[in-house]
């Protein structure tokens, strides 16, 4: 945690922003987020050390329309012996956190969004996708997950189930997937809702170019742990506008499945580098109720 006069000194400093109020406004596993109000727009700062996350944010931003609602990036640079990020701040409520019938409201703009990010193309060459999926229990050496491959060895049913998950991903033909962008974690308070419509779409550090499904897929993986939040729906929305629009997937079934495995294994490492075993438990217990092990 930053201390609000230091962050307040550092605003003066660069920009000449006078700065009244700061507060906490969110933290994640690799940075912490305070808002504040300057020239009389409502920003906020995020400091971390990875400045690779941020990186994402403006690369994210440049794909930002009326459906996307993704923040204006303001400002990379470094804060003390980490980085920070500024940008616009998106209110609202974090969309895991809707009532049933705030969801049942929500699900048109969420995928709007969806199908915006689908519409995304990338710059520039972009990794295939069956290479970016097949990443996932690289070694990660010298980056923010080094040591995972010792620690998950402890846990005989989660290396089991990772090594089963990456004989199955190699098996499954992705060629042809067109690249689109994906955000990789649309829920743990990445998206913001307000009155019955996404306000904002942030920390894209996940960010991958690949199949448009990941995110559809995400929120079926994920769905026990949010019981108010109607995965069906949202299914029924996007395959309407799909059918509408004459859009065929190619493949789906097992597209979806490759996006549910790759979701597994990248949690099994994640939670294997923090050690919780917990965390590994569920995982091992989720991918058997998927029928994915």
């Amino acid at each position: 945690m930053h201390e609000p006069e230091g962050i307040r000194s550092f605003l003066l400093a660069e920009f000449g922003w006078t700065v009244a109020d700061i507060a906490e406004v969110g933290k994640g596993a690799w940075s912490t987020a305070y808002g504040f109000v300057a020239e009389g727009r409502d920003l906020v700062i995020r400091i971390g050390r990875h400045v690779d996350d941020f990186d994402a944010d403006r690369a994210a931003s440049t794909h930002r329309s009326r459906l996307l609602p993704i923040p204006e990036v303001l400002h990379i640079g470094p804060f003390a012996h980490e980085h920070c990020c500024i940008s616009t701040f998106a209110p609202g409520t974090p969309l895991e956190l809707c009532s049933v019938p705030e969801w049942n409201a929500v699900v048109p703009s969420l995928a709007d969004a969806i199908e915006a990010m689908r519409r995304c193309e990338p710059h520039a060459p972009v990794r295939a996708w069956r290479d970016t999926l097949l990443a996932v229990d690289s070694d990660h050496a010298g980056t923010r997950l080094s040591g995972w491959r010792e620690r998950i060895e402890r846990s005989p049913a989660a290396s089991g189930a990772l090594t089963e998950s990456m004989l199955q991903l190699r098996a499954i033909d992705l060629d042809g997937v067109r690249p689109t962008l994906t955000h990789g974690d649309l829920i743990n308070r990445n998206v913001h809702v307000v009155d019955g419509a996404v306000s904002g779409i942030f920390d894209w550090g996940c960010m991958r170019w690949g199949d448009h499904l990941y995110d559809l897929a995400w929120f079926d993986f994920w769905s026990p742990w949010f019981p108010d939040i109607d995965v069906g729906l949202l299914r029924a929305q996007l395959d309407r506008r799909w059918s509408d629009e004459g859009f065929e997937i190619v493949n789906r079934a097992e597209r979806e499945r490759a996006c549910l495995l790759h979701i597994g294994a990248d949690h099994l490492v994640y939670n294997s580098f923090t050690e919780s075993r917990s965390g590994l438990d569920d995982l091992v217990e989720r991918m058997r109720d998927l029928d994915l092990i």
